[in-house]
């Protein structure tokens, strides 16, 4: 089971809603692990594949409902089968689509890339109301970065300065005119399935916004760059064939230096996550420290 947050009571939680059911499990299929839930994924004795998923806080469990309501006609997102209140807590039961996350070793087929593209810019066509009770698409991005700098302390704090100050001094290098759309924000590799390397779904609402669609590139573009692929060429390809318009950031070389300015942002609300729990662990607060070096690298300092 992938789990964060209180494993001995949210594995109690999850037995609990298994009861409450009325679910007999036939055997239970491997996740990877979950930054911000506790997820058990199974098959049920009448075949049938089913997520249990209890998130880190009610917001995020509320968020990923919504997403599924308003995604539940597009066949590559899993339809969300029931929820149920259990001591407070929201546990969501959800369609298992089958395949895997996708690997970050894992060289998906043009293919696979492609069709990757094309699910994005399919969840992008979905329009919300406004950008998270933010003005803009900018406001959403420096105010959410100034919250974010409140939790961050000691030595982290002077680089979250700086990252903020890149942030406000370069906010207008994307035209971010136009409606919030649905972005999923946390669009890696992790929350991708594939079936023998040939691409599933899209999975992991929770963490949800009305914002700017060059936001759910930017994981990709980062697992790219590390590996060396052109892979991001395929999903941007497959993305502008997708929109009636193509805008300057859909194309690979014009979205670098986007990605940098985002690279301030997640820095930031990375850092800010590691405060908020207190968890320091493996090597998630070094990268993200690295993502705000990064975007100073490329920025100088303000």
């Amino acid at each position: 089971m992938g789990a964060s947050g209180d494993q001995p009571r949210a594995t109690r939680l999850l037995q609990q809603a298994i009861s409450r059911l009325g679910l007999e499990i036939q055997r239970v299929v491997p996740v990877s692990d979950s930054f911000s839930s506790s997820v058990l994924s199974f098959v049920t004795t009448h075949g049938q594949h089913l997520v249990l998923k209890l998130p880190w806080s009610r917001a995020k469990a509320e968020r990923e409902i919504r997403a599924l309501d308003l995604l539940q006609n597009h066949a590559f997102v899993p339809n969300l089968v029931d929820t149920l209140e259990i001591e407070g807590e929201l546990i969501l039961l959800i369609q298992g689509l089958g395949g895997e996350p996708w690997q970050e070793s894992w060289e998906l087929p043009p293919k696979s890339l492609y069709d990757i593209g094309l699910a994005v810019a399919q969840i992008h066509e979905v329009s919300v109301e406004g950008y998270s009770g933010h003005a803009s698409w900018e406001s959403f991005l420096q105010e959410n970065a100034r919250e974010y700098i409140q939790r961050i302390k000691g030595d982290d704090r002077d680089l979250a300065q700086i990252a903020l100050q890149i942030l406000s001094e370069n906010i207008d290098i994307v035209d971010f005119s136009g409606s919030a759309q649905l972005v999923h924000f946390d669009l890696r590799p992790g929350n991708v399935l594939v079936r023998e390397l040939n691409f599933v779904g899209i999975i992991d609402f929770e963490s949800w916004r009305g914002g700017h669609a060059s936001m759910d590139f930017f994981k990709f573009w980062e697992h790219f760059a590390k590996t060396g692929h052109n892979g991001l060429d395929l999903i941007c390809k497959a993305y502008r064939d997708s929109v009636s318009v193509a805008e300057g950031w859909m194309y690979p070389n014009e979205l670098a230096e986007l990605m940098k300015l985002y690279s301030a942002y997640h820095g930031l609300a990375g850092l800010s996550w590691c405060y908020t729990r207190s968890n320091f662990e493996g090597d998630f607060p070094v990268r993200n420290r690295q993502r705000i070096q990064d975007a100073i690298q490329f920025f100088g300092v303000p």
